[in-house]
C-alpha cells in the first residue's frame, strides 16, 4: 500500500516523490553505527599451566548474516559428517578437513563489508557498522599444519552499540551456526 502511495505522491509532487517517507524497506537505522569489537586466542598447555595466547594477524572478516551462506554450507557438511555412525570416522575426517580447506578460500571471497587483522595483542575492531542487523565474523589465518578458521556471530545490534565478540582456536569452526 505505501509503495502505490508513494508513487501517487510522486505524480502529484515530482521531483520529491518521498516527500522525506521511505518504504519500510528501504529505511536506515537511525542513530550512530555500531561497533564490533574482540580478541582471537588459543590456548597453550604446559606442564605446569594452561593459558590463552593471541592469533596475531589472522585475517577477520565481517560479513552480513545472510551472505555467509556459502560458510555455512560447509559447516553444516563437516557437522553431518561427524554426525555419521562411528565405523566412518576417517570419512568424516576427510570431510572436515576438506571443508576447512575449502573455508579458507571461500571467506576471502564472500561479499565481506570489512576486513581487519588481528593485532600482537589478538585485537580486531570494526567500526561503523550498520545497526539493524545480524553479523557473522570469520578469522582465517593460514600457516603450518592445519589453517586456522574462527567463528562468531552477533544479535541484530542497535544504533551505537559496542559489541564484544571474542574468539577462540579451540571453538570448533563449525560453530556457530
Amino acid at each position: 500500500m505505501l509503495p502505490l502511495l508513494l508513487a501517487f505522491l510522486g505524480l502529484i509532487f515530482p521531483g520529491s516523490a518521498t516527500l522525506g517517507v521511505q518504504a519500510p524497506s528501504q529505511r536506515v537505522p537511525a542513530g550512530p553505527p555500531a561497533v564490533i569489537q574482540g580478541r582471537v586466542t588459543f590456548m597453550v598447555a604446559t606442564a605446569h599451566a594452561a593459558g590463552k595466547n593471541p592469533v596475531r594477524d589472522m585475517a577477520v572478516y565481517l560479513l552480513k548474516f545472510e551472505d555467509s551462506r556459502p560458510f555455512t554450507d560447509l559447516q553444516r557438511r563437516c557437522r553431518s559428517a561427524m554426525g555419521a555412525p562411528k565405523g566412518l570416522a576417517f570419512a568424516a575426517y576427510a570431510i572436515c578437513s576438506r571443508s576447512l580447506d575449502e573455508a579458507t578460500g571461500l571467506v576471502p571471497s564472500l561479499p565481506w563489508l570489512s576486513k581487519a587483522k588481528t593485532d600482537r595483542d589478538g585485537a580486531y575492531r570494526f567500526e561503523d557498522v550498520p545497526a539493524g542487523q545480524r553479523y557473522r565474523i570469520i578469522g582465517v589465518k593460514l600457516g603450518e599444519g592445519m589453517p586456522v578458521v574462527v567463528v562468531g556471530e552477533t544479535p541484530h545490534l542497535s544504533a551505537g552499540q559496542q559489541f564484544t565478540l571474542n574468539l577462540a582456536e579451540e571453538d570448533p569452526w563449525t560453530g556457530p551456526l
